[in-house]
C-alpha cells in the first residue's frame, strides 16, 4: 500500500516525459521536414542555373570538386587567390579582370574571378 502513491507519482512523470518526447519529436520532424524542402528547391535551383553553363565548365568544375573536395572557383583580392591565398602574376591578374577567358590559378587550379570591394 505505501508503494501505490510513489508507482502512481512515477507512472504520471512516466506520461509527462513520453509527452514532452513525443513534442520534441514531432518538433524535430517538422524541422527535418522543412530542411527537406529548403534543399529540394536548393537543387532544382542548382540544376537550372547548371543548364545555364556552358557543359564543357561545368564538367570542368565538377571534376575540381571530386577531386579537391572543395570550391572550384575563388576571386581574387590584391592579387591572392583566396583560395589558395598565393600570389598572382600582373599579368594573370589582368586578364582575369578582363573577363574574356576561363582563368585558372596556377597554383591551385582553381577557377579565378574578379570581385570589385
Amino acid at each position: 500500500e505505501e508503494l501505490t502513491p510513489r508507482i502512481k507519482m512515477k507512472e504520471k512523470n512516466l506520461e509527462e516525459e513520453k509527452s514532452k518526447i513525443s513534442s520534441e519529436k514531432k518538433n524535430y520532424e517538422d524541422i527535418l521536414t522543412e530542411t527537406q524542402e529548403n534543399l529540394n528547391l536548393f537543387l532544382k535551383e542548382r540544376n537550372d542555373i547548371a543548364g545555364k553553363i556552358d557543359k564543357v565548365l561545368l564538367a570542368e568544375y565538377q571534376k575540381f570538386y571530386r577531386s579537391k573536395g572543395d570550391f572550384g572557383i575563388a576571386a581574387i583580392h590584391d592579387r591572392v587567390c583566396q583560395g589558395c591565398h598565393m600570389k598572382i602574376s600582373a599579368q594573370l591578374e589582368k586578364g582575369i579582370r578582363k573577363n574574356e577567358q576561363i582563368i585558372r590559378c596556377e597554383n591551385c587550379a582553381r577557377i579565378l574571378y574578379y570581385q570589385e570591394k
